[in-house]
């Protein structure tokens, strides 16, 4: 894979978490296969059950885990993300977040990456609300 299948440099992957299940890892695995440079996985407050799958992940060379220790909610997962970003990744030319719930696949991540690097623009996706697998909210 090259070029559009890939993502581009410089970009970092957030996707906040909350008691995951094994989407999680499908998505992470998924944006490693398409050439993510750096991913980083905030563990918003989860269970002791959810803990092995973070670390397994933080284990990924391209994988960061962050971790509150209670559930702050999602703006706070971001803003931890976000902050960690801009003292941590000095190449640092634009952040996708991500669900990891399995809605948002690899190569759709991969394309508003490329589109938001192109137009040097914030773009904002959205889910097929036609889709009756993906929650209203």
């Amino acid at each position: 894979m090259s070029g559009k299948h890939t993502m581009p440099p410089g970009i970092v992957i957030v996707i906040p978490s909350h008691n995951p299940d094994d989407r999680l890892s499908g998505i992470v695995h998924g944006l490693l296969e398409r050439e993510a440079e750096k991913i980083v996985i905030v563990d918003d407050g989860s269970d002791e059950g959810s803990r092995k799958q973070f670390d397994t992940l933080d284990s990924l060379p391209c994988c960061t885990v962050l971790r509150h220790e209670s559930n702050r909610g999602k703006g706070a997962a971001l803003k931890t993300a976000f902050s960690h970003c801009l003292t941590a990744v000095p190449d640092l030319r634009g952040v996708v977040t991500v669900d990891g719930d399995g809605h948002h696949r690899p190569e759709d991540v991969v394309a508003c990456a490329h589109r938001m690097q192109g137009s040097g623009s914030v773009v904002i996706g959205q889910r097929d609300k036609t889709d009756k697998t993906i929650s209203r909210r």
